[in-house]
């Protein structure tokens, strides 16, 4: 018991596996918050989409997701980089969240690309993982991964009920638009932690 527990202080007192927990946390919570509850139910409020159409909408989003994990893990490795990637892409999912403001439903040809690259450029969170592993020593490695996955779920476990709050005006009724800056300062506080990555002096590829 002490052995696992000693391992498990040295983790906690290393500084990039909380910096991975907090880029999992912000855009993995988020994501797993939006695709998997509140993005169904907001576009078909607040875009006034059918729920056919709200579904094939997440549904791109998560094969961008499936693609942008192995497409962006290829290109770390190959660039022997994490930090910038990680920068790049959490960026770029960013400034998906503002799109979220627009009044009336975007056509179909870009609303469909739109959640897709953005569920690709979440992907990048991905990153946390490795950059834990990179920063850690080999027996320390399972640990400090687990540590940091726990932070997608913390995201998302508080991410959930708080949209569900914000939305709800005291007459009963859901406003879902006021759900949306919420994502987004999750994804900028995930944003400003890719900064603090530290790309690995080689890539171990055993």
């Amino acid at each position: 018991q002490g052995y696992w527990l000693n391992n498990l202080v040295k983790v906690c007192r290393n500084r990039h596996v909380w910096t991975g927990f907090i880029l999992i946390f912000g855009s993995g919570g988020g994501y797993l918050a939006f695709a998997g509850l509140w993005g169904v139910p907001f576009l078909i409020n607040h875009f006034g989409f059918s729920s056919n159409i709200a579904i094939n909408h997440t549904t791109l989003m998560l094969l961008g997701m499936a693609i942008g994990s192995l497409s962006i893990g290829i290109i770390s490795d190959k660039t022997r980089k994490r930090k910038i990637p990680a920068i790049i892409t959490q960026a770029l999912y960013l400034l998906f969240w503002p799109a979220m403001f627009l009044e009336s439903a975007p056509p179909l040809y870009l609303s469909y690309p739109l959640f897709f690259i953005a569920g690709f450029c979440c992907a990048g969170f991905t990153l946390s993982w490795t950059t834990a592993k990179d920063n850690t020593p080999h027996h320390l490695s399972g640990t400090a991964m687990s540590l940091v996955n726990c932070g997608a779920f913390l995201g998302a476990g508080l991410l959930q009920p708080l949209f569900g709050v914000i939305i709800t005006e005291p007459s009963g009724q859901s406003i879902y638009i006021n759900g949306i800056p919420l994502f987004f300062i999750f994804t900028l506080l995930s944003l400003i932690s890719c900064f603090f990555i530290k790309d690995p002096d080689r890539i171990d590829h055993a």
